[in-house]
């Protein structure tokens, strides 16, 4: 995962996507990409049907998720 979102400030084309066959701690699928040199991050919750919450963050914000 981290190198496809290294590869995201390499190629700012890039959309990354991952999905679970069954959502785990409640997140079905987690999606990034890139949007005026910060990361657009966008998860999929399920919770009384399945919603979509996003963030933007700086790469270094996002180098604190494990």
């Amino acid at each position: 995962m981290e190198d496809y979102l290294a590869d995201m400030f390499v190629t700012p084309d890039q959309f990354v996507v991952l999905s679970a066959p069954k959502a785990q701690n409640n997140i079905r699928f987690v999606q990034a990409c890139t949007h005026d040199g910060e990361i657009k991050v966008e998860l999929g919750i399920e919770e009384k049907g399945t919603r979509l919450y996003y963030k933007m963050c700086t790469r270094r914000v996002l180098s604190y998720f494990p």
